[in-house]
């Protein structure tokens, strides 16, 4: 289980913004149950690209 403000990258596509590989922060954990987590995802300079939320099974910790 990931907590708030954990660094964590995408494992798939989570829409036609969020690739595979997206880097983003845990912003909180939305349903304890099916691990399902709001995420902002960020570029490669830093900015938004999107928040939405992710399942556990699609995202990894880094440094992990």
């Amino acid at each position: 289980m990931y907590k708030d403000f954990d660094r964590v990258y995408t494992l798939v596509d989570i829409n036609e913004k969020v690739k595979s590989g997206a880097k983003g922060v845990i912003l909180m954990l939305l349903d304890k149950t099916d691990r399902v987590y709001e995420v902002e995802f960020f570029d490669e300079n830093h900015e938004t690209i999107d928040v939405t939320e992710v399942e556990g099974h699609q995202i990894e910790k880094i440094g992990s």
